[in-house]
């Protein structure tokens, strides 16, 4: 909509990951299963406007002759989380139960964008000049 049109990627990046981490919350305190579709929806909205912005970031802050290569790893990194992210949770929920789990996974989420704003906020996502692009 209007956002996407006019935000730049960063502002959607900035506010997916700062809503992100509120989705396994919601998720405890869902009794029913409308309020849990409802908690999930809300988490597929937030990631979405974090993942739409994504690429567009990547191309806007890697140098054009690796760009393929910047998307192909953050691509590889994203499977490997998929894959990798569920055995500690799922250690996590056998010994301490589904409370703790959505906890933890709040608290890394949380724990991302907090990174994400810190480099946002000092400038991490602006573009490299190069020497060349500083004589003109």
């Amino acid at each position: 909509g209007r956002l996407g049109r006019q935000a730049r990627p960063l502002t959607h990046d900035g506010l997916g990951m700062l809503l992100v981490p509120f989705m396994p919350i919601a998720l405890i305190f869902a009794q029913t299963p409308l309020q849990v579709i409802l908690a999930r929806s809300y988490g597929f909205i937030a990631l979405a406007g974090f993942h739409v912005a994504s690429m567009p970031l990547i191309l806007k802050i890697t140098p054009p002759a690796h760009r393929s290569q910047f998307i192909a790893i953050f691509n590889m990194i994203n499977s490997i989380a998929a894959i990798i992210g569920p055995l500690p949770a799922s250690w996590v929920y056998a010994h301490w139960g589904f409370t703790a789990n959505l906890l933890f996974s709040a608290a890394g989420r949380g724990l991302g964008g907090i990174l994400f704003l810190i480099l946002l906020l000092r400038g991490g996502f602006r573009p490299k000049r190069s020497i060349s692009d500083t004589n003109d």
